[in-house]
């Protein structure tokens, strides 16, 4: 991306006036793919300056800072213990290795919703919320299906939850983005998401009567789930793949079961 200027702002205000002065004043996140883009913008706004780096809870809840890094998120304790692990076991799956997760950051991850995201389909099964400047609080199912633009995200919103939580992905190589992912949280309803359909990550808790039961994915319920073609994989192969990741949760979900 060419920038015609670098604004660091000293107050969260300051940074949404600038943003919204013109269309062409973008938020900068860790810049990886921004970086390679051969889009030109007026305005890049750093928010790095406004503390919103950090990773704290409170009894219930726990509280991330839109400025950390995939890395700082990664191998926090608070998050290590969130659902079994679930959003580190995401995270340690992509594959760029740690100097990209020490560049990228969550807020600029989740506000991309790419639709290979390690991370958007294990927020959706978490119930996250998000907190933005202007918007307010919303939830990340919200988000994904509405176009905010010119707003500033600011924190992610996770309740407590010690629930089994279990993400799978499948990819070409380790180095790329999956094919097709999967969370799911283990409780009496089961919570899951599916990701890289290749469209963006969506909830489709109707898959949790095939982890419960053994038997194969309906025709009809995989044209509810909108899989689709595209470099990485066939609408045919994210079907066989889907029912192979559903198998494994099914195997992982009796051992959790029978506790």
């Amino acid at each position: 991306m060419e920038l015609k200027k670098y604004f660091t702002p000293s107050t969260i205000e300051e940074a949404y006036e600038v943003l919204n002065k013109s269309k062409s004043n973008v938020i900068l996140g860790g810049g990886c793919f921004s970086s390679i883009s051969k889009r030109k913008k007026n305005i890049g706004i750093d928010l790095n300056s406004l503390d919103l780096n950090y990773i704290k809870e409170d009894e219930n809840t726990i509280f991330i800072g839109s400025s950390n890094t995939l890395r700082d998120v990664e191998i926090n304790p608070l998050i290590k213990n969130l659902g079994d692990g679930i959003l580190t076991k995401a995270i340690n799956e992509i594959g760029a290795g740690i100097q990209l997760k020490n560049t990228a950051t969550i807020g600029g991850s989740v506000w991309a919703k790419y639709g290979f995201s390690d991370i958007m389909p294990v927020l959706l099964v978490l119930d996250a919320k998000l907190k933005f400047f202007k918007k307010g609080i919303i939830s990340v199912s919200e988000y994904m299906d509405s176009e905010i633009e010119r707003d500033i995200l600011m924190e992610i919103i996770i309740e407590k939850t010690f629930k089994k939580g279990v993400y799978l992905s499948r990819r070409l190589t380790k180095m790329d983005i999956p094919q097709l992912n999967l969370a799911v949280l283990l409780d009496k309803d089961i919570k899951i998401a599916v990701g890289a359909r290749p469209q963006k990550a969506k909830r489709f808790d109707f898959l949790g009567k095939y982890i419960k039961e053994d038997r194969k994915v309906l025709k009809d319920d995989l044209k509810r789930l909108e899989l689709g073609t595209n470099i990485k994989a066939s609408d045919f192969i994210r079907k066989r793949l889907l029912e192979d990741m559903l198998i494994e949760i099914r195997n992982i979900a009796g051992e959790y079961y029978d506790r």
